[in-house]
């Protein structure tokens, strides 16, 4: 976890990003704040990603710190699934999905690419999603495999080794 991690995003988060800022655009909001909203979200993600600032005090009680966002980066089952916030933590907390930083996090994928295809590397989850969803006999699963979190599988599929999926 290093500051180069924030500058690096998905081609389907720019796209989400766009779906987000674009009805901005359409109910009034000038380029130039949506323009600047958007670079102190890119400054704020610099910040969070780092392992040099520790705990920050009365501070992680409200706002996301880079502690809370370590978390949420981590693949420890505790961390799993927590921590969205972006700059409000007390979001998480309001709807159960927050997680102190208690033990040294984790970092990485479950049912890793195992290729530096950037291509593949950010269309990845889909493609497992997709499998997922071919192979399970249920059509419920079917379905619910698109939007349950990341360490549930659907009914009829073999159950995990050491606790990661393996693609």
């Amino acid at each position: 976890m290093n500051f180069m991690v924030a500058l690096r995003a998905s081609v389907t988060q720019r796209f989400c990003s766009f779906l987000f800022f674009w009805p901005l655009a359409l109910i009034g909001f000038p380029p130039f704040y949506i323009y600047m909203m958007a670079g102190i979200h890119l400054f704020i993600a610099f910040l969070h990603h780092t392992e040099f600032i520790g705990k920050l005090g009365w501070f992680e009680k409200y706002f996301t710190t880079p502690s809370h966002h370590r978390v949420h980066h981590g693949v420890n089952f505790p961390y799993l699934d927590k921590n969205f916030g972006e700059f409000l933590i007390i979001w998480d907390k309001m709807f159960g999905s927050f997680a102190e930083e208690k033990e040294k996090v984790v970092y990485g994928i479950y049912d890793h690419p195992h290729s530096w295809n950037p291509v593949r590397i950010n269309f990845h989850f889909f493609i497992v999603l997709w499998r997922y969803a071919v192979a399970t006999p249920f059509w419920w699963d079917k379905i619910r495999v698109w939007f349950m979190p990341a360490g549930w599988r659907p009914r009829g599929l073999a159950a995990k080794r050491d606790g990661r999926d393996h693609a």
